[in-house]
């Protein structure tokens, strides 16, 4: 089958008649788009929709039927989504297929962003296929920067070469302020924006300032686009504090370039000390710690990027996308603290064994109407 620039040579070249598609471990690779996503995404959506159909006739708890979800339904899109890019029409599908079966193809009785949460915070840990997409791409980070050499590895680190290569991952980036991306493949594309919710945040502190990587930073853009220089990296400068001196003011021109050797201009090096946030400098020159206010995850927790998993990027993603349950409120209202609401959904799964019973005081703590044969 012809690749790259020479996907579009007729079938029949050299008197051979040329493949339109192969199969390799289950996915279809193809000339013609429209063929890979038929044989990759709708044939599967199909399988998908026929095994929720067959379960949607049985006389399931919402309890059972996400754990259909989880493990009859979902494992069978689960593989390709994680080693392709899926089309945002496939999750919009998806979603809406696991909403009709959860909720006997009726509107939601309790908001989707609430019960994707743990039992503990008044969900049921449903699933989000759109969050489990983003979790499976999340976890191709670990993957490449595995220490181990790999000849597949090649192809991203060199398509990212200008922005650092395999250190991107460990900056604090932004998808619109790095430099041109639009080469770069839609798989690889959909890892970086997985990976910039997980790692993009806002310092709170001086000591953060100081110790963020300097490159790739989506503070510190020129021309409206981060920064990173080669050379200066390799020489050794890697965070803010790497330019600074004792006392937290930036290092001279003579300084830098003799502390690391740098055969560089002044301009180069004035532009980078400009482009760093006003706000920044002055809380350097300051001794005083959580001056700045924050929005984002705060820093002062670092990834352990070796033992990452596509669970915690799940957990994190579901954080960032819960809401409370609206019962919340009118329970606090009633003089409920924190600790007494959340023993009120935790308690229905420990008092009993009997699923059904536990749905029914589910819904109660929800406050939804339930009544006649719906009372499960």
């Amino acid at each position: 089958m012809w690749l790259g620039k020479n996907n579009q040579q007729p079938t029949n070249l050299f008197g051979i008649n040329w493949p339109l598609k192969c199969v390799c471990l289950g996915v279809c690779f193809s000339r013609d788009l429209e063929i890979s996503v038929k044989d990759n995404f709708e044939k599967r959506l199909l399988a998908l929709e026929k095994c929720l159909n067959i379960w949607s006739s049985r006389d399931l708890t919402l309890y059972g039927k996400i754990n259909i979800v989880k493990n009859l339904a979902l494992s069978k899109i689960v593989f390709i989504a994680s080693v392709l890019s899926v089309p945002s029409g496939f999750v919009d599908q998806v979603s809406k297929l696991l909403s009709s079966f959860i909720w006997n193809h009726k509107p939601p009785k309790i908001k989707h962003s609430t019960m994707i949460g743990k039992i503990k915070d008044g969900g049921l840990n449903m699933p989000d296929f759109k969050i489990i997409n983003k979790s499976l791409k999340a976890g191709w980070v670990k993957r490449f920067l595995n220490p181990q050499t790999q000849s597949w590895k090649k192809l991203p680190f060199d398509l990212l070469h200008h922005v650092g290569g395999p250190l991107l991952f460990e900056c604090n980036f932004s998808i619109k302020t790095l430099p041109e991306l639009s080469f770069l493949p839609l798989f690889y594309r959909d890892v970086l924006n997985a990976w910039e919710e997980i790692i993009k945040h806002t310092p709170t502190t001086k000591k953060e300032i100081e110790n963020d990587i300097l490159w790739n930073y989506h503070f510190i853009t020129i021309g409206g686009k981060s920064i990173f220089y080669r050379q200066w990296y390799n020489a050794g400068v890697k965070t803010l504090s790497d330019i600074l001196g004792e006392e937290g003011n930036f290092l001279s021109f003579p300084e830098i370039r003799n502390k690391y050797k740098i055969k560089t201009n002044f301009l180069r090096y004035f532009g980078l000390c400009n482009a760093i946030p006003k706000h920044w400098k002055e809380a350097l020159n300051r001794d005083l710690e959580n001056e700045l206010a924050t929005t984002g995850q705060s820093a002062t927790h670092p990834l352990n990027i070796s033992f990452w998993t596509c669970q915690q990027a799940r957990s994190l993603y579901v954080s960032k996308t819960f809401q409370k349950p609206t019962s919340k409120a009118r329970l606090t209202k009633a003089g409920f603290t924190d600790q007494s609401i959340e023993a009120l959904y935790i308690l229905p799964f420990k008092v009993t064994k009997n699923i059904k019973l536990s749905m029914f005081q589910f819904k109660i703590n929800h406050h939804f109407p339930v009544h006649s044969r719906q009372t499960f």
